[in-house]
């Protein structure tokens, strides 16, 4: 005889007891087992076919509708076209179980019965231990235009009333719980949850189905885990990802409008709120994974948001904070604070989009232990030209030995009030780099760095002027400079340096000599940092500089 513990009854249950024939409606409290309830269990959780059964295991989780708990086992794997749970609902799967979606279903595997973008209604749902197949390219989608992507022809990923086709959709709940679920090859998103709050979600894993190299037109608009405000209290632990679109996305707003309500851009169930109070760890990029993690808001407010321990590889972007496409709301982000990643580029078509992209109007960002792989010129992080930002805080580790990579990009009409760069970033010689900051018409009213020393990107002849020679730096130097501890050779002579001026740009060092260069001229530039005194406008000294050669003999005049 089979018993099983209930946590809401406290007591031991024996099952058989419970249900005395195969057409049985679960008791309002009672623990069923599906297979004992009639459920044929007889399809193939990556194939598909068997016996239909929504039917029993819908009347089975009907027996919750009037608001008593029932906890229902599904111990084998089922064909169903999509099954509705309601509040006070425990499906849990027993090793080997899950649910497989029909063929033209083209709804969610599982979502909650009363849907709702106003009042809640469905209450404590807990969904453990489930492999769930969406059965993707059987589920078709509406013909649904895309009012902020014009041009946008893809297969939309949409039931006819505008609801994204999901794994899991709980569209107004409260309390959910969804621990060690498997969503593979859904139409659209993993899960959609909107208009929630005290969720709970461990051990995860979303993969679209398609592999590492999966086409990135035909898994588009494949989310792992899409949020939509209002959303409070979320917790999420412990997950994996490979689809073809937003790995994790809390988007307070969406499209190119503050209302998606207006016309139902979300379906009638979805609308839109503040995203506050989230935790996020331990997160896999499974190879193959395009995006990482997205932040939309136009004028809502996203707030307080705590991701850590991320790691794996990405297709397109690690993070990106926006307005999306709205033209006239640019944002309303709090604080947001990242820590402990280590994620690289896997080259793609979107491997030259910014690793790390702000692009709105928000508080703080915190970016603490980034480690990641340049592949090619795209920057690590880009201000935006509609961001308008507070302070940014970046701990970044950039592993580029050629330095063919960029570290900060500012775009026109960007903006950054405070901002603190420590950064790790070096080429094949451990004193030479390449200037972090490209772009100059965007703008930090305050630039920091942090245990950072500037270091040595490169010299020539000054242009115009033969007799002096520029050498640049990686960031912004102190006044007053002089020739100390600068060592100049011409054709393996040392010569004179009689006077050293910062230039402009705050980055450049000319050193003028008494005599004119000729172009034939072998020119070589040293620098001895326990001697000299550049050092940055935080107080950092410029290390030594080994021999570097400024103009080989025989070089062109400039």
């Amino acid at each position: 005889m089979t018993h099983v513990r209930t946590p809401l009854t406290g007591g031991i249950l024996s099952v058989l007891a419970l249900l005395a024939s195969s057409t049985v409606v679960a008791k309002a409290g009672a623990i069923v087992r599906a297979s004992a309830a009639g459920a044929h269990l007889d399809t193939h959780l990556l194939k598909g076919g068997g016996t239909d059964d929504t039917a029993v295991l819908q009347r089975l989780l009907d027996s919750a509708s009037g608001g008593r708990p029932v906890h229902l086992i599904l111990d084998g794997p089922a064909l169903v076209s999509g099954l509705n749970i309601y509040g006070n609902t425990t499906l849990e799967c027993t090793a080997g179980a899950g649910l497989y979606l029909k063929d033209g279903s083209s709804r969610a595997i599982l979502r909650n019965a009363h849907r709702s973008r106003g009042p809640v209604l469905d209450e404590h749902i807990n969904i453990r231990g489930c492999f769930l197949n969406g059965n993707r390219r059987n589920q078709p989608s509406a013909n649904i235009p895309r009012p902020d992507l014009p041009n946008y022809t893809l297969p939309s990923g949409r039931e006819k009333d505008g609801t994204f086709i999901s794994g899991l959709q709980f569209l107004g709940v409260n309390y959910l719980v969804i621990d060690g679920v498997t969503l593979w090859n859904v139409r659209a998103f993993g899960a959609l949850i909107a208009n929630a709050s005290y969720v709970d979600i461990h051990n995860v894993i979303v993969d679209d189905g398609g592999g590492a190299n999966a086409d990135l037109d035909e898994y588009d608009v494949t989310d792992g885990l899409h949020f939509k405000g209002p959303l409070r209290y979320v917790s999420i632990d412990s997950v994996k990802f490979r689809v073809g679109d937003d790995g994790i996305a809390f988007n307070a707003n969406d499209f190119e409008t503050d209302d998606v309500t207006t016309r139902n851009d979300f379906g009638p169930y979805v609308g839109q709120g503040p995203i506050t109070d989230v935790t996020v760890s331990n997160v896999d990029f499974m190879a193959g994974q395009v995006c990482g993690i997205r932040i939309l808001s136009t004028n809502e407010l996203v707030d307080r948001i705590v991701i850590s321990n991320v790691t794996g590889v990405v297709r397109a972007f690690l993070l990106e904070i926006s307005h999306w496409v709205n033209p006239t709301s640019f944002g309303n982000v709090g604080s947001v604070s990242i820590s402990n990643v280590t994620v690289d580029p896997q080259p793609s078509a979107y491997d030259r989009l910014p690793f790390i992209s702000i692009d709105g109007r928000m508080k703080a960002l915190s970016f603490q232990g980034l480690t990641t792989a340049l592949l090619n010129e795209r920057p690590v992080i880009q201000i935006g030209p509609k961001a308008s930002v507070g302070a940014i805080d970046l701990d970044v580790t950039a592993i580029d030995p050629n330095l063919v990579g960029n570290i900060l990009r500012l775009e026109e009409g960007g903006r950054v009030e405070h901002m603190k760069i420590a950064l790790n970033w070096q080429g094949p010689a451990v004193d030479q780099g390449k200037d972090p900051v490209i772009g100059s018409r965007g703008a930090i009213a305050d630039l920091q760095w942090v245990d950072t020393p500037p270091l040595y990107v490169e010299g020539h002849v000054a242009a115009g002027d033969r007799s002096s020679l520029d050498v640049s730096f990686t960031q912004k130097l102190k006044e007053p400079v002089s020739g100390r501890g600068s060592t100049l050779k011409v054709n393996g002579q040392p010569r004179t340096i009689i006077r050293a001026t910062l230039q402009p740009d705050g980055k450049t060092v000319r050193y003028s000599l008494a005599s004119p260069l000729k172009s034939s001229d072998r020119v070589e530039w040293s620098y001895d940092g326990g001697r000299g005194d550049l050092r940055s406008l935080d107080g950092l000294e410029v290390h030594s500089v080994s021999l570097r050669v400024i103009q080989a003999a025989n070089a062109p005049s400039h």
